[in-house]
């Protein structure tokens, strides 16, 4: 999956006039976001060592975990990336949650 992925990537960075860096987005609490986003960015930076890589980590929060040890995959996962990134913008789950306003589709208008 990951030759795959670095093909098209490849393809993609070829049309490219002035590639600037790359953006990935992944999640760090574990099944593919943190494993293959790792591995990703640790490509991205052989192949593409002048080029920023900038990641947007979703790291898991109490009110979103659906595992125990998504606490540890993000923790193990956090080294490697942040090895690889150039800029890491860090974002808890269930943060983003709270923070927005509800909005009640009847009245047509925010609450909060």
């Amino acid at each position: 999956m990951l030759e795959d992925t670095m093909d098209r990537v490849r393809r993609l960075t070829d049309k490219c006039s002035g590639l600037q860096g790359f953006f990935v987005f992944h999640s760090l609490g574990g099944g593919t976001g943190s494993g293959f986003g790792a591995l990703l960015l640790e490509r991205l930076s052989m192949e593409y060592g002048k080029t920023s890589r900038l990641e947007l980590a979703l790291y898991p929060g109490p009110e979103t975990a659906a595992s125990t040890v998504e606490p540890y995959n993000s923790v193990l996962t956090t080294h490697t990336t942040l090895e690889h990134s150039d800029c890491s913008f860090m974002v808890r789950l269930g943060m983003q949650i709270n923070a927005l306003p509800s909005w009640n589709p009847n009245s047509r208008k925010l609450d909060g």
